[in-house]
């Protein structure tokens, strides 16, 4: 579709800000066995790939990457038991998964024991609700008649937790950037890299773009995509998502 050829997936704004900070940082990966656990539909493994990388990726669902991903070793699972041996990758890459499981402290566990002494993973996660500075998500469902906002916002007129509940699949709303420090330190894995983002202004953008129907979505959504970068510029605000790149002791 030459849309999305232009513009990219209107369904993945998260997504590519995500990218504007993971991948500078996952493009210095090389020469190694990785893992990335939760994999989705690939659209980071393949930037795991090539530069003399041996990619392994586990998902709970089979999204056929390995048609556009040959080289990618894909194996289904759960994270809370990966079917790896005991130190076994040189880098383990997990994006977008721990808010999505009840249990995540078991991965941080399965993840310990299969990344080798000295070598690192890549956590990426949100803490919490993203935290725009003007509610407009909010404004237009207390100040507009219901029969409107379901009609401008479409599916995502529904409360902020109903969204990230439902629409977006999260069920941990704790997990802080200190808290995942601490926890991958029990785990012996200690960080020496991280990276906080989705400020004001990542978080405005996510809220506009998640406060209209698929139809207005469509076209403000390479507006939207164009703005992202601005999210390093500005440096207000709490930030919703972070990276921590840690090493095992």
């Amino acid at each position: 579709m030459l849309y999305e050829k232009l513009f990219g997936n209107v369904m993945a704004l998260n997504r590519y800000l995500r990218m504007l900070y993971i991948l500078p940082e996952v493009n210095r990966i090389t020469h190694c066995r990785i893992l990335d656990v939760g994999c989705l539909d690939g659209h980071l493994t393949e930037y795991l790939t090539g530069r003399g990388n041996e990619v392994f990726a586990i998902d709970t669902v089979n999204h056929d990457i390995r048609q556009r991903l040959a080289d990618v070793q894909m194996v289904l699972g759960e994270g809370q038991r990966l079917p790896f041996r005991d130190n076994v990758f040189d880098f383990v890459f997990c994006s977008d998964v721990l808010e999505h499981v009840v249990n995540y402290e078991a991965i941080v566990l399965e993840i310990s024991r299969v990344v080798q002494h000295g070598k690192t993973c890549m956590i990426s996660t949100v803490d919490g609700y993203w935290d725009p500075p003007i509610k407009l998500r909010s404004f237009l469902l207390n100040h507009l008649p219901p029969l409107a906002s379901r009609i401008l916002m479409g599916k995502f007129a529904v409360t902020d937790e109903t969204l990230h509940r439902g629409f977006m699949g999260h069920v941990r709303f704790d997990i802080s950037l200190d808290k995942l420090k601490s926890d991958f330190g029990a785990a012996r894995l200690l960080p020496v890299k991280e990276q906080t983002y989705c400020r004001w202004v990542g978080s405005y953008l996510m809220e506009i773009f998640f406060s209209f129907n698929e139809k207005i979505r469509y076209w403000i959504f390479p507006l939207l995509r164009f703005l992202l970068p601005l999210d390093r510029y500005v440096p207000f605000g709490r930030p919703w998502q972070y990276y921590v790149v840690f090493e095992k002791k």
